[in-house]
């Protein structure tokens, strides 16, 4: 069976300075924030809904704090301490749960 290709995993940049920064899934499920100018609110939007599940890469630049949506439940109990550098987070939707978990740091 052939590969079919899709653009659902397009890459979507989104450098942020401001105070809220909104992940939205209608845009993509792949996100880069700069927490490097210091706190960022992160906010999603379109979350899969249903009998759909899916996985959102945040890659954030910097370690500025980040306040998450308070959903989410986190694979160490709490949301990860960020690195200077990179950190990678990974979000997975599972139809009725939301969880976190630190993927990789630089």
């Amino acid at each position: 069976m052939g590969y079919i290709a899709s653009n659902i995993f397009r890459r979507y940049d989104l450098a942020s300075v401001a105070t809220t920064t909104v992940l939205d899934f209608a845009q993509a499920n792949s996100f880069r924030v700069d927490a490097t100018a210091g706190a960022v609110t992160l906010v999603f939007a379109n979350e899969p809904v249903g009998e759909r599940s899916t996985v959102m890469k945040i890659n954030i630049y910097g370690a500025g704090p980040v306040t998450w949506p308070a959903e989410i439940d986190w694979d160490e109990g709490a949301p990860p301490t960020l690195e200077a550098v990179r950190s990678r987070v990974l979000i997975d939707f599972d139809n009725d749960n939301i969880y976190g978990s630190l993927s990789m740091t630089k």
